[in-house]
């Protein structure tokens, strides 16, 4: 399975191949080959190129605390999916963004169907977004109390524009 990971400003694709023991690790557009045996359900031994690393694993504020050879560092990761997810304007986190509602294209802001301050139902009709000659519908994902509108009807919103947040 194919992973992104973010240490720092860095971000580094690999992939992980659980089939073989040790398990294999292969950083992607690059020509490193890892192998990885797990100690305990946090401790890690990683081979990178015939150097041995110990490494321990904690999860902290939705990413890792990774300790290798006892200096931590923070990082994150993302599966196939949230990248998939992420590509398109979108998140895997319901955790910061449920109830807020991102548009996955460019478009234009036709109209609009609810106000600050409505109750609003699961699946309840809230924005046409005009985009490549269509009128595309956006329902609620959840249901809550509408607290912001970031738009207005007739404004040109970029993929990934934050357009309203329903409180739950």
């Amino acid at each position: 399975m194919k992973y992104l990971t973010t240490i720092g400003a860095v971000k580094l694709e690999f992939e992980v191949n659980p089939d073989t023991r040790p398990f294999g690790i292969e950083l992607l557009k690059s020509s490193v080959k890892m192998d990885c045996r797990q100690l305990s359900p946090n401790s890690f031994s990683l081979l990178i190129d015939g150097k041995s690393y110990f490494l321990t694993i904690t999860e902290n504020d939705g990413g890792y605390a990774v300790t290798v050879n006892q200096k931590t560092v923070d990082v994150f990761v993302q599966d196939e999916t949230g990248i998939l997810l992420n590509k398109y304007g979108l998140s895997d986190s319901s955790s910061d963004t449920l109830g807020k509602i991102f548009v996955p294209i460019p478009g234009l802001i036709a109209k609009l169907f609810v106000s600050p301050g409505d109750i609003i139902e699961k699946d309840q009709k809230l924005f046409i977004l005009e985009a490549m000659k269509m009128e595309n519908e956006f329902t609620s994902p959840v249901a809550g109390t509408l607290s912001s509108i970031f738009v207005k009807t007739g404004d040109t919103v970029n993929k990934g524009t934050l357009i309203m947040e329903i409180t739950i």
